[in-house]
């Protein structure tokens, strides 16, 4: 027993100090990241007509919207989940930065390319115990956006787990062949575009496993975000395929984040769409399609 003992004693701290190594091995990888994006571009007030990475790199400055934009969407394509985290303080600053859930023992940690730091914390540990602030990994470039003062004098805290500010409302014609699964108006399919949290579409119950329809938007956009609100946190498509001009771009299963079913377009290849098709299936709380709203996100 003694034996059996000293054995998953060795085994359990052989897996803590795996865990260590790893975690640490990860923040220096995340550094890298993180300093990458921060030489980037110049810290300003940028402009707004710069959204996607590759404008904001042309443009050549930035603020820290600018930066958690960028940042995010590097994440996301090296397999992270995350989202923008804005924070507004009593004293009138303003500042947006980034938090992932890091790989290596599933801990959310703050990123921020605009100071050039990588939090060994994520936002809610820090707001509880600012003092954790310092415990980081870089020198701030901007100490009055990091600094303990910063921390303590928080008033609002907001997360977007999206990449955007201007919504596309250039929609040209919504299709569907499976129009007589769906409720008539008020309810029908076209209540998903009509950017009212109070409406939603609605298919009849056990008619289709899945459901697809398209949008024809009148131009070309470039689409950072996809935004659908689903009736529910528990009702919901859990499922989804979804095709830009015809070649398929995203294949994944969702589940609803601040009350929202999220798809972040990082790569180029994804955001320039005329035509967009849903495909949606594997409904969750009840058999069919009922979600309140689509936005889209970008230029």
């Amino acid at each position: 027993m003694k034996k059996l003992i000293i054995i998953t004693f060795f085994i359990m701290s052989c897996f803590a100090n795996s865990v260590l190594y790893d975690t640490k091995d990860e923040m220096l990888k995340l550094k890298e990241i993180v300093n990458s994006v921060h030489n980037s571009f110049k810290y300003g007030v940028g402009t707004m007509k710069a959204e996607f990475n590759d404008e904001i790199v042309k443009y050549g400055e930035g603020h820290c919207g600018h930066y958690s934009w960028m940042l995010l969407r590097e994440f996301i394509k090296k397999g992270y989940e995350g989202e923008i985290v804005s924070i507004i303080t009593y004293n009138h600053r303003n500042h947006a930065m980034v938090e992932i859930e890091r790989k290596s023992d599933k801990k959310k940690i703050l990123v921020d390319a605009t100071t050039n730091l990588v939090y060994s914390y994520g936002v809610e540990d820090i707001l509880k115990k600012p003092s954790l602030s310092q415990d980081r990994i870089g020198q701030s470039t901007s100490p009055s956006y990091s600094d303990i003062d910063f921390w303590n004098s928080v008033k609002i805290l907001r997360y977007y787990p999206y990449i955007g500010y201007l919504t596309v409302n250039n929609i040209k014609s919504i299709t569907t062949k499976e129009a007589k699964v769906f409720y008539p108006k008020p309810n029908g399919i076209e209540s998903a575009f009509d950017n009212k949290y109070n409406t939603y579409t609605a298919t009849k119950m056990n008619q289709a496993d899945n459901i697809v329809f398209s949008v024809d938007f009148k131009k070309e956009n470039r689409l950072s975000s996809i935004v659908i609100e689903p009736y529910s946190n528990g009702i919901y498509p859990s499922k989804i395929k979804l095709y830009c001009n015809n070649k398929i771009i995203v294949n994944k299963t969702i589940k609803p984040k601040r009350g929202m079913l999220i798809i972040n377009l990082v790569e180029p290849e994804q955001q320039y769409c005329k035509k967009l098709k849903f495909n949606f299936s594997d409904f969750q709380g009840q058999n069919r399609l009922l979600i309140r709203d689509i936005y889209f996100y970008g230029k």
